[in-house]
């Protein structure tokens, strides 16, 4: 009985001192030397985006989703490549988590994790424009998450 095969990943190529990336039988060299390990995972992890097929279910991938509103809805969208920015933030944090992980308790993660707070209001909203778009367009979602877009250390004043 044949192994099953493997993602794709990094391979130390030590004759060339060179970071490549293995898919199967293939070798694709990633043009960053053996000290640049954060240039490898950068490109290990542009390729699987490139060549990372959807799948449709109830409990996607967050990265799935952010991916089907991008080239879906914000294609024919003015603002789609200022936006791009913020689907690659939310991508790099959210994206190997699926739908139902989406809490309050993370969103307050999300927010502290960001070096620019200010910016997770409108990130957010795209996250929950994104879950929106997938629930009518693609899966009917088990829930649609509420997702809170507020700073934790920004209350309402009574006053």
């Amino acid at each position: 009985m044949p192994r099953p095969k493997s993602g794709p990943r990094l391979w130390l190529d030590k004759e060339r001192a060179a970071w490549s990336v293995i898919d199967g039988r293939r070798v694709i060299r990633t043009g960053c030397g053996e000290g640049d390990i954060q240039g490898a995972k950068d490109f290990l992890q542009a390729y699987l985006a490139a060549h990372h097929t959807v799948t449709v279910g109830s409990d996607p991938l967050i990265a799935d989703v952010l991916k089907v509103y991008g080239e879906e809805h914000l294609a024919t969208k003015v603002s789609a490549y200022s936006v791009s920015y913020d689907l690659e933030n939310l991508t790099d944090w959210w994206g190997a988590k699926t739908v139902v992980e989406i809490t309050a308790e993370n969103c307050r993660s999300y927010i502290s994790h960001r070096d620019r707070p200010t910016c997770c209001r409108r990130e957010l909203g795209f996250l929950s424009a994104a879950v929106t778009y997938w629930h009518k367009h693609r899966t009917k979602l088990n829930s649609v998450p509420v997702i809170r877009s507020h700073h934790p250390r920004s209350r309402a004043r009574a006053g």
